[in-house]
Parts: C-alpha cells; sequence; structure tokens
C-alpha cells in the first residue's frame, strides 16, 4: 500500500457518499466526483506545470529530429497519439504541487472509494502511473476503447481484488454531454469481455466518427459523458470503453492518477526514451496528414 504523506483537501466524502459512488462503480463502471477535492491554488500551479512539462517535451522532442505537433511520436515520458491530444508521464514523486494534487485526490476519494467497493477482498492501494492528458483545440474523437488488456478482464473475473482504476482529476470544469469535450462512457461494458466487446462494435459501428463530431447527432447507444468540476473526480475501471470528445474551442488539462489493487498493473507507456532516438528514427512514425484512421 502506498503512502500518502502531502494531503491537502478542501471536501471529504461522507460514509453515505462513499457507499453511492462505490455502488455506481461497481454497476456503471464509472463514478463522478462532483464537488472539487483540491483547492483552486494548486489547481493553478499544476496546470502551469503541465503547461511547462509539455512544453519541454515539444523541445525535447524537436531535438530528436521529430515534428512536435503535426507528427506522431511514442516515448517513455510523452505519448501523442492523436492530433492535439498528448498524455504525459508526470510521477507523484516529482515536482511537489503535482505530487501534492495527486496524493491528495487519491486519498480523499479513490482509497475510500476502492475499500468500500472491495470490501474484505480490499488488499491495499497503489498508484501505478499518474500523468495528464492535455488536448488542444482541433484535437479530433478518439475511438472508443478500454485501457484494460485482455488477459485483465480473466484475471479480474477470477479475483475480486484485482482490479485497475483511472482517476481523472480536471484542471477545467468539464460540461456534460456531446457537445462538451469531456469523456463518454459506455456504462456496464466493464462488466466482462464479452460486454466491452458488445459495447465497443456497437460504438464503432459506421459512422461513430461524424456522430462524435457533431454534437446535434444523436448519442452513441447507450453513451453518457458526464460533467466535472475542476479538482473533481471522474473515476473509471479501465475495462471500460469509452471515448475522449472533440476539442473545439481551448485547451483542457487533466491529470490522472491510475490505482491499482491486488497485484493489477497498468502501463501504456513504451520502453524508448526520447533521449534514445534520433533523426534516422523519425522516419517510421506518421505526420498526422498521412493517417487515415483515428487513434
Amino acid at each position: 500500500m502506498i503512502l500518502l504523506l502531502i494531503v491537502r483537501v478542501i471536501s471529504t466524502l461522507s460514509p453515505a457518499t462513499i457507499r453511492t459512488h462505490a455502488a455506481q462503480l461497481r454497476e456503471r463502471g464509472f463514478t463522478v466526483v462532483q464537488i472539487p477535492l483540491i483547492p483552486a491554488s494548486l489547481i493553478h500551479i499544476a496546470s502551469d506545470e503541465i503547461s511547462s512539462t509539455l512544453s519541454g517535451l515539444h523541445t525535447q522532442v524537436e531535438a530528436a529530429g521529430f515534428h512536435p505537433i503535426n507528427q506522431q511520436y511514442l516515448f517513455r515520458e510523452v505519448c501523442y497519439r492523436q492530433f492535439c491530444r498528448w498524455d504525459l508521464r508526470k510521477p507523484s514523486d516529482g515536482e511537489a504541487a503535482w505530487g501534492e494534487l495527486i496524493s491528495s485526490a487519491v486519498a480523499a476519494a479513490a482509497l475510500p472509494i476502492v475499500q468500500e467497493l472491495q470490501g474484505e477482498h480490499f488488499r491495499g492501494i497503489e498508484t501505478s502511473t499518474s500523468g495528464a492528458v492535455v488536448s488542444w483545440p482541433g484535437a479530433p474523437c478518439q475511438r472508443p476503447h478500454a485501457d484494460a488488456e485482455l488477459e485483465h478482464y480473466g484475471h479480474a473475473a477470477a479475483d475480486l481484488g484485482f482490479r485497475s482504476f483511472n482517476c481523472f482529476i480536471p484542471l477545467v470544469d468539464i460540461p456534460a454531454g456531446i457537445a462538451g469535450d469531456g469523456t463518454q462512457f459506455w456504462p456496464g461494458s466493464h462488466d466482462s469481455a464479452e460486454k466491452a466487446m458488445v459495447a465497443w462494435e456497437l460504438a464503432t459501428a459506421d459512422g461513430w466518427e461524424e456522430i462524435l463530431e457533431d454534437p446535434s447527432r444523436v448519442h452513441l447507444s447507450e453513451a453518457v459523458a458526464p460533467a466535472c468540476p475542476a479538482g473533481g473526480m471522474i473515476m473509471f475501471d479501465v475495462r471500460l470503453i469509452h471515448s475522449g470528445l472533440p476539442n473545439r474551442g481551448r485547451v483542457r488539462p487533466v491529470a490522472y492518477a491510475i490505482v491499482s489493487t491486488g497485484g493489477a498493473t497498468d502501463d501504456n507507456f513504451p520502453s524508448t526514451s526520447i533521449s534514445d532516438s534520433g533523426p534516422e528514427d523519425s522516419h517510421s512514425f506518421p505526420y498526422w496528414n498521412e493517417v487515415d484512421f483515428v487513434q
């Protein structure tokens, strides 16, 4: 179990609220803490840290021979899996403010919710990965997907204490609905690999890109795109089918922590570092205008 040394929150969850979140996480695969957990001052500092980190990574990537905006790249420090949407690795033992934000959010919400969810199967919680997803205006919709590998579903079915959860901590207010720029979830699709596949097939049926790009059109199947205030938390099982919505007009930073129990792990960053790469490696990654699919 991790030791949470620095904790600074402005809201705590009552036992009844914790039970409600645990039930939602069990049944739907996601839950939303609709009250800010983190002080606005800490959110502001963390946002600045993320902006500075991304700027520095762009400089490093460009020095290695890649175009920081127009070309895909996948490194240990940053994965640029989709145009104008970056996934940054930021360990919680790095900058003081960042570590404080992650440890505070996990202690205030993730830990008590998971403990309530698992009951006698709870064997401690570990923050296996932390970072931030930053989307810029122009980021398209993501293809619906789950973060879990197939074998994770089998382990989770056999062991109720084997789980990983992604804890999104928005650093800006996230509006509800497909017209917003949040994340869309397919409730209940985490329950088994079979349900995840059914939901994925429905979500990726012909025309899904056009539906997600046009907020005037109908929701995909039974998907839900919840609102969340800055400093709140959207917590979801890594087995759940979900999709990032298009960004139509602002920089949207979302901090995240992946918390795991029972020996589960989740790390989708490659082992190759930016410093291990050079111009000769840049040819292995396409420019975004050459890619005819959405990540």
